[in-house]
């Protein structure tokens, strides 16, 4: 398992080549899509297999899919003609239930390309996920009429630094975490900390930490 963290509090996008909208898809699997930009889309030299990317709807910001970018080529008529890239995507289907058909744009967190993004390796060795449901029910049959579903991901309690270290994690706008060994082909996760406390001796601490995932 290779687990990576992205983190960083602001992504400023160039105007062309990570983002755009999604003209058609295609599933291959649970979790393994395929989508084609238009023909006017260019793909920027520096996008890399590995990068996280993120298919959402433009017209409501509560559907989205988190996933990892695993293949991208040029569309070609039989005359050579560029009519657009095909882009791979692997992306964890259980936790990102949002249909694939509600999406109308994607954007690609191409660290090459902004600096502002930052990784680290080696933070974590394994996680699980957690989820917690939540039942909204009246009278006394129990009727249901809401349910809330709400996942964690708890990464493992080994010997980790504090500050300069995983503070910098924590503290950013925006965390992600890569497993790419996650089916079906590497998944992606946006996290956030609602609240937790450390106790670090000469700047380590030992324990499992919690992080909500955004889906």
């Amino acid at each position: 398992m290779a687990i990576e963290f992205y983190y960083f509090d602001q992504f400023t996008a160039p105007s062309t080549g990570i983002s755009d909208t999604i003209e058609t898809y295609t599933v291959s699997a649970n979790g393994d899509v395929t989508i084609q930009t238009d023909a006017a889309f260019s793909l920027s030299g520096s996008v890399q297999v590995g990068d996280i990317v993120k298919l959402y709807d433009s017209t409501d910001n509560t559907n989205f899919i988190y996933g990892v970018l695993t293949g991208k080529s040029a569309v070609s008529t039989p005359e050579g003609e560029i009519i657009g890239w095909a882009l791979g995507i692997s992306y964890d289907y259980r936790i990102y239930t949002d249909s694939i058909s509600d999406m109308t744009n994607f954007l690609i967190y191409a660290d090459a390309i902004n600096s502002e993004i930052s990784k680290k390796l080696n933070v974590s060795e394994a996680y699980k996920i957690s989820t917690n449901i939540e039942t909204a029910a009246y009278s006394e049959q129990y009727i249901r009429y809401k349910v809330t579903t709400k996942h964690d991901l708890i990464i493992d309690a080994r010997r980790r630094n504090l500050l300069e270290d995983f503070f910098d994690i924590v503290s950013a706008s925006n965390i992600f975490i890569v497993d790419t060994c996650g089916s079906p082909n590497g998944v992606a996760y946006k996290l956030f900390i609602e609240s937790d406390t450390f106790d670090a001796f000469n700047n380590k601490f030992r324990k499992d930490v919690k992080f909500r995932i955004i889906a």
